[in-house]
């Protein structure tokens, strides 16, 4: 038998829906084991078998990874593998196992592709280059809002300071956001608190006042929509703050409260000191958990979405997704939807997603797996050839509906700025952001780190001030990524084109395709310390600077025909 072991399962991400009549299907076989393979299908209930050929989406460990789409009329699938070592021996694979002959084994069996069952993506979020706003800190607009005590702009951040920041602020900036090309906004919240970051909500239905009004989101969404902007506010809704009413009946009542069941509480009565109810991480009072398979609890939640829905705006990114029971999840993605089938949703999931993407829940999440990925290969901990293999890892566990939706994000709220990991090396800062422009997902960009702001690792240190007295370096860096932007925008390849990486002939130089009818794109990353040029067969042209050489720390872009080189050359 000329592979020793495959694997593959008749569900997400190893089969995926892309269309009413179109399964996308990925082999895994033992890395080195395989030079073809191809997917046998029928109708399950018999007729002509058709043959779909796989190409092969990349190395990881021990494992090839090979993936094609399969068409078929009747939506009903039944397949099988057929896979060929380089001396030309074949066996197949299905659901028995691996075997000599495609009679010692049975067909994979994928259930009927019923339309409820397509993930349904708005086409704006394809490729679109998001901007993470922390609105206390973005711009302050309106200074009569101003709470007692606001800081002057830019002093040392605390965790309890405040500075003025508001929807205003936000709002007379949309031309230079439009300038960027950046095309969708996403607030952290906005609504009613007791802190500066707002995740500690009070009440759902009001602007928190030192921001503004709802005439002032009013303002702010009307002005983005009409520069061709989208604005998606943060949904804080696995759990609330200590001075949200209902909990603060709980607190007085006790049992008797009709809110007593929205919190899992170990007691008869509530204790805030210590608490002896379930919050946010178990270690913030302030922060009590929501029980979101109550009855109350989801009624409320939902009515709050379909609100701001209703109000206009484009999406919601849901704080702490992963401690909310799916259920609700599923419920909160059809009402949403039922007021606006363009709304994205997009979840907070620091390890794998994948439970959350099958487009019954979140359209995206923050790709924290993918930020470290990208840190680790451009500080030099990681050669280009471990840096291809993570990303080929990163992209098996991905569902290839969500992949160009994906929010790849550099930096946070929650985390060091971008800059700040490398200690400060504005080159290497680039060289991330270059990777972040290129590769496929949606982008977002942490407010600043476009001019190579600096903070953290604690929390109120990566939240410092937005600087807009700029310097001759800072524009420069932001002068590239608005370059790098509107690259994406041109060429359809870097928004929603396939990719594959290639071999760059250097251990510190990530080389990657970026495929699509319209034309291919060539990026490469130089770690190194010398320059690198491409090599090629066919006419290559340089889109982003003069000349083909790409000096070291940077990354380049070029427009091709043709490429020497494949994902299995790759130089260690």
């Amino acid at each position: 038998m000329s592979v020793p072991w495959a694997e593959h399962y008749a569900r997400l991400p190893w089969a995926t829906p892309m269309g009413p009549y179109d399964l996308e299907v990925r082999l895994a076989v033992a890395r080195g084991s395989c030079a073809s393979a191809a997917a046998i299908f029928r109708d399950r209930y018999g007729g002509a078998e058709n043959v779909q050929s796989l190409s092969l989406l990349g190395d990881e460990g021990q494992r090839s990874h090979w993936r094609g789409v399969m068409h078929l009329s009747t939506r009903r699938f039944a397949y099988r593998f057929r896979v060929e070592d380089e001396a030309g021996n074949a066996c197949w694979f299905g659901a028995d196992g691996l075997a000599a002959t495609r009679g010692e084994t049975s067909w994979f069996q994928y259930p009927y592709v019923g339309d409820g069952d397509l993930h349904a993506i708005p086409a704006w979020a394809v490729g679109a280059v998001f901007y993470q706003i922390f609105p206390d800190r973005f711009c302050n607009g309106d200074p009569s809002t101003d709470l007692p005590g606001t800081l002057p702009w830019g002093a040392p951040p605390t965790g309890s300071s405040f500075f003025g920041g508001d929807l205003e602020g936000i709002r007379s900036q949309l031309p230079y956001l439009a300038d960027l090309g950046v095309q969708a906004l996403y607030l952290t919240p906005i609504f009613q608190a007791n802190t500066n970051h707002r995740y500690d909500t009070t009440d759902y239905y009001r602007i928190d006042p030192p921001l503004g009004t709802e005439e002032n989101l009013r303002q702010l969404i009307d002005g983005a929509h009409n520069l061709g902007l989208r604005v998606v506010l943060d949904g804080v809704f696995n759990h609330c703050g200590a001075g949200f009413a209902p909990f603060r009946d709980a607190v007085a009542q006790g049992r008797s409260s009709p809110y007593w069941e929205w919190f899992r509480v170990h007691g008869e009565r509530i204790s805030l000191d210590p608490p002896n109810y379930e919050t946010f991480a178990n270690r913030n009072a302030s922060m009590p958990k929501l029980l979101t398979h109550r009855v109350g609890v989801r009624r409320y939640i939902l009515d709050v979405a379909t609100y701001w829905t209703r109000f206009g705006i484009d999406g919601w990114r849901l704080d702490v997704a992963n401690e909310v029971d799916h259920v609700f999840w599923r419920t909160f993605r059809e009402t949403v939807r039922s007021v606006n089938p363009d709304a994205l949703i997009i979840g907070e999931v620091w390890h794998d997603p994948t439970a959350f993407l099958d487009g019954s829940e979140f359209d995206t999440v923050m790709a924290y797996r993918w930020r470290r990925a990208i840190l680790g290969f451009v500080s030099g901990r990681k050669n280009a050839s471990a840096f291809a293999e993570e990303i080929t890892r990163i992209r098996t566990v991905t569902p290839p509906t969500v992949e160009h939706v994906m929010m790849n994000i550099l930096g946070s709220h929650d985390t060091e700025r971008v800059r700040t990991h490398f200690g400060g090396d504005a080159e290497r800062a680039m060289c991330a952001a270059g990777l972040q422009l290129t590769l496929p997902g949606m982008p977002s960009i942490y407010y600043g780190d476009e001019i190579g702001m600096e903070g953290g690792p604690e929390h109120p240190d990566a939240r410092r001030c937005m600087e807009w007295d700029v310097t001759h370096q800072q524009v420069a860096m932001r002068e590239r990524y608005r370059a790098l932007i509107a690259l994406r925008k041109q060429y359809a390849a870097l928004s929603c084109g396939d990719m594959e990486s290639v071999a760059s002939g250097h251990p510190l130089v990530y080389a990657f395709r970026r495929t699509h009818p319209e034309g291919d794109i060539l990026v490469a990353a130089n770690l190194g310390e010398h320059p690198w040029r491409p090599r090629e067969d066919g006419p290559i042209r340089r889109l982003d600077e003069d000349g083909d050489v790409l000096p070291p720390r940077s990354v380049g872009l070029w427009k091709v025909d043709s490429l020497v080189g494949s994902t299995t050359d790759m130089q260690r």
